[in-house]
């Protein structure tokens, strides 16, 4: 689903106030859980997110077939202690926490961002599981926690800890 680059992402923030893993899934069809560790201070998000030239070393590569995410669609930047979040003028929208961003967005723990119709990524430490964020029914669609049912199949979703138990 998502890959150029599994490492482009591992607490850059000095003092390690900002240790940020993001857990991406596909909005549509079976999710493919992808995890990345923040590891620079600046990176592209994409689906052909070619940045050379940009003084951005590192991307992330949507694998989107439908073309729902723009070639450059969204970029990471750290600035002293935030990682803002930027639309690079994408199609078809950025947002986080469900508002539509048109400025530079700081990121907190728990936010939720969609790239397009297409990719939804969680903020959270190094700690967190992609689990934390998203719940997925036995089709493996990903939903968020607290949804009963499945948005894609309306299949039940139970929650992580629930699987394989027998009344």
């Amino acid at each position: 689903m998502i890959g150029s680059d599994p490492d482009a992402f591992c607490g850059c923030a000095r003092g390690g106030k900002l240790p940020l893993r993001l857990h991406a899934v596909m909005l549509s069809g079976p999710a493919d859980p992808a995890v990345y560790e923040l590891q620079s201070e600046h990176v592209v998000i994409g689906r052909a997110p070619d940045a050379s030239g940009s003084g951005v070393e590192d991307t992330i590569t949507v694998m989107d077939p439908d073309d729902l995410v723009s070639r450059r669609h969204a970029a990471l930047h750290r600035q002293v202690n935030d990682i803002m979040l930027y639309d690079l003028d994408s199609i078809n929208r950025t947002e986080v926490n469900g508002k539509l961003i048109e400025n530079p967005t700081p990121l907190r723990l728990g936010d939720l961002i969609v790239l397009g119709t297409a990719v939804k990524v969680a903020v959270g430490d190094r700690s967190s599981r992609t689990g934390d964020f998203f719940h997925f029914c036995r089709d493996r669609h990903a939903n968020e926690p607290g949804a009963r049912f499945c948005s894609q199949c309306a299949a039940p979703i139970e929650p992580p800890g629930k699987r394989g138990r027998r009344k």
